[in-house]
């Protein structure tokens, strides 16, 4: 078999359509709304990396390695947090584009507040997480309430 014969079905260019009335403009604002979700999602995917090497390399060398640890669970929200986001926009980008062929759009309104709740509640938890050890050392070195101020 040859393999020009193989690869025959496989293309990156996609499929010709006719361009009646505001085709070409739908398929390129879906196109333009799975970028947009896209660069989301590696936003967040890079945010995870970056407070993991935050962490692991901007920190005390001998307690590098528990600061790292302490984080990792903000690390795991941030880059599950990104996948989803790519995910779920490449799964719409198909669908929309499957529908637009048909002449139909399909509106995705769970989908959406799922993402929405999912981004909120990982960004919230994971400032949290990351929070957390300066809350409790900035809680700590506070002085009590009775002691007396110096300045006269």
């Amino acid at each position: 078999m040859r393999w020009s014969r193989l690869c025959s079905g496989l293309t990156l260019a996609g499929h010709l359509v006719e361009n009646a009335g505001s085709t070409a403009r739908d398929h390129l604002a879906n196109e333009r709304t799975f970028l947009a979700w896209s660069r989301t999602g590696l936003s967040f995917v890079a945010a995870g990396v970056g407070v993991f090497g935050a962490y692991h390399i901007g920190s005390h060398p001998d307690r590098g390695v528990e600061d790292a640890r302490a984080v990792l669970p903000a690390v795991g929200l941030l880059i599950g947090n990104g996948a989803l986001v790519l995910s779920t926009a490449t799964y719409r980008y198909f669908r929309v584009s499957d529908a637009l062929e048909k002449g139909q759009y399909r509106i995705n309104k769970r989908g959406l507040l799922v993402i929405v709740a999912a981004t909120a509640a990982t960004t919230i938890a994971s400032g949290y997480i990351i929070a957390k050890p300066v809350l409790i050392q900035s809680s700590s070195s506070t002085s009590s309430p009775g002691i007396k101020s110096t300045t006269s």
